[in-house]
């Protein structure tokens, strides 16, 4: 007797290796992160003073320029593979709220605590940079881990449903915003700090494409 196999659709948070690339989702996520970061230079710009060269983000357009990347995702999503919207919106919550807003947030209150014990104005260099460095990388990592459990915490009660998004050692190559954002407030002013302030629009496009292109992993 021929037994049907079995397939496991649980929620992951990879796709396999050879799928294509869908180019609806990426046009997509890269209109939304394009028109929010248009918006916040637009802003910037009217306020006078403003040099392209010499700005910086803050912590509130990163989430902002990030927001519109995961929803242009979402939406392209939607239009290219509507059965699997589920997934999407799974994975849209792990990207926003997991790979954006928590690092962000922790980051921010690392920052204050810093500051607040003047740490690194008791110490020379380049102990001051290290510490500062170390707390940037931990933050991140941290509200990632963080975020991403609390998420799939509240997944779980939403869809009913175990969801099995993991974070591996291989999954940090992908997260070149959270890379990004640590050069840009490890060393502001510096010539690699602009440089990495100027790629974090484009490297939340990651973010928006992993939303939009969500689908259940056979197993």
């Amino acid at each position: 007797m021929q037994v049907a196999k079995v397939t496991n659709t649980a929620y992951q948070n990879t796709q396999p290796k050879t799928s294509k690339i869908d180019k609806k989702v990426l046009a997509a996520s890269l209109i939304g992160a394009g028109l929010t970061t248009g918006a916040v230079l637009y802003k910037a710009a009217k306020g006078g003073n403003f040099q392209l060269s010499k700005f910086h983000y803050s912590d509130k357009q990163l989430i902002l320029i990030g927001a519109g990347s995961v929803l242009g995702g979402l939406i392209g999503g939607s239009i290219s593979d509507k059965e699997n919207m589920k997934y999407k919106y799974k994975e849209g919550l792990h990207q926003f709220f997991g790979n954006i807003l928590a690092p962000i947030g922790v980051l921010t209150v690392s920052e204050k605590i810093l500051d607040a014990t003047k740490v690194l104005t008791k110490v020379k260099q380049p102990y001051s940079t290290i510490i500062k460095s170390a707390a940037t990388i931990g933050s991140l990592v941290l509200g990632m881990h963080l975020g991403n459990s609390l998420v799939s915490k509240f997944t779980d009660k939403l869809f009913h449903e175990k969801d099995n998004h993991k974070i591996k050692i291989e999954d940090y190559s992908v997260h070149t915003d959270d890379l990004c954002m640590a050069i840009s407030h490890i060393g502001k002013g510096s010539l690699i700090s602009r440089i990495a302030v100027h790629c974090l629009p484009f490297a939340f496009l990651l973010s928006g494409y992993k939303t939009g292109a969500a689908k259940p992993e056979e197993k």
